[in-house]
């Protein structure tokens, strides 16, 4: 069988499989595969989590990773919702000015005499979405009308802050600055002075090293008085924050760069190769007429391209490079995100933890991106 009808063969069963996510899931099979990749990670980590336990525990790279405070947790995953937001800021101004000269060529053919109206559609609708997942996130993990959703969760599973040292100088500044605290003690019916001062010898013993919190306090609070949580079930904030982040990432970005930047790939023999790619992710039934045609449709559009004027050129190859580059930043931040997935699922959190903190990841992006294709709803331009 020759290789052209076996290419054609696999090709029609990618497109069935193409139709079939479109009709029934409102996923293209590029988007299917980016949302099935998440439980893949974590299965991989539980894997080796559980493969060579010893190992894994006593290894150099296994101190670094199973300390929180590594820098890499610290100064990127802590931080995660201000990366993802630079990240999303700078490829917005891009996108706009891309689409800006994209118009203005438009223009010039008096294809189009709206371009201040596309514009704006294009950058309200992406603030929208924007606003609505930083909200999601915030709800979640900072604040929903007291303690936020994973802490609320947490707490009426039975979950407490332990481990805190009463004496602890501390925990003796919070309680100053947070009074109320004094009513959540495990013990209210005694007062705290008595506590403070507890003596064994007074025939009152209590454990003033493993003191609890009633369930009214934050995790973030916990932390801060130096206990940690304990009991109760705890959704994983960490794989929650990497899912959302790189989701929101992968449908509001990747999809407008790879659609703003074909125009100017396909003018560039170089990138040859990566039109191709771009074509294929997005199951482009025209793929091999188009790049056959690379070269008529170059010739077409040079009555469009003498119309711009030098200086506008240089604006384009401009752009055109720093989009090379915000799609390098994108990548590259994305990476990091799957790569500190795998870390969390190998050794932090239970099972059922991770697999809450994946569904609360996929909640929003599902609201934001995937409910409305149900109804046609044109959320995106």
């Amino acid at each position: 069988m020759a290789n052209s009808d076996v290419y054609e063969r696999h090709w029609f069963r990618l497109l069935q499989l193409n139709n079939f996510l479109r009709n029934h899931l409102r996923l293209s099979l590029f988007e299917f595969v980016v949302v099935a990749s998440f439980p893949v990670v974590l299965v991989v980590g539980q894997l080796l989590s559980l493969s060579e336990p010893a190992a894994v525990e006593h290894s150099l790279f296994s101190s670094f990773f199973r300390n929180k405070k590594n820098f890499i947790n610290l100064v990127f995953v802590k931080n995660g919702w201000f990366w993802n937001t630079f990240i999303y800021l700078f490829n917005l101004v891009l996108l706009m000015l891309l689409q800006s000269v994209h118009l203005a060529k438009l223009d010039a053919t008096r294809k189009t005499n709206n371009k201040n109206a596309i514009l704006w559609r294009i950058f309200t609708s992406s603030i929208k979405r924007y606003i609505l997942t930083t909200l999601y996130w915030y709800f979640f993990t900072q604040w929903f009308f007291g303690k936020p959703i994973m802490d609320k969760i947490f707490i009426l599973t039975g979950g407490k802050c332990h481990d805190i040292n009463s004496l602890d100088s501390k925990f003796q500044k919070i309680l100053g600055r947070y009074p109320s605290l004094r009513e959540q003690l495990v013990f209210p019916q005694l007062d705290y002075k008595i506590i403070k001062n507890n003596n064994p010898a007074d025939g009152l013993n209590i454990d003033t090293e493993n003191l609890p919190l009633e369930g009214f306090t934050s995790s973030a609070l916990c932390r801060r008085i130096g206990g940690s949580w304990k009991g109760g079930h705890d959704p994983s904030g960490h794989v929650f924050l990497l899912v959302h982040s790189s989701l929101f990432l992968i449908f509001e970005l990747l999809p407008n760069l790879s659609i703003y930047l074909n125009d100017f790939i396909y003018q560039n023999s170089n990138n040859y190769y990566f039109a191709s790619l771009i074509d294929y992710l997005k199951l482009n039934k025209n793929i091999d007429q188009k790049l056959k045609d690379n070269d008529s449709i170059n010739n077409n559009n040079n009555n469009k391209t003498n119309q711009i004027n030098n200086k506008d050129k240089s604006i384009t190859n401009l752009l055109f490079q720093l989009s090379k580059n915000s799609l390098s930043l994108t990548f590259l931040l994305l990476s990091l995100w799957y790569f500190m997935l795998l870390i969390t699922s190998i050794y932090f959190h239970s099972v059922y933890e991770k697999l809450f903190g994946l569904l609360f990841g996929y909640l929003s992006w599902f609201l934001i991106y995937i409910f409305p294709r149900f109804f046609n709803l044109n959320l995106y331009h």
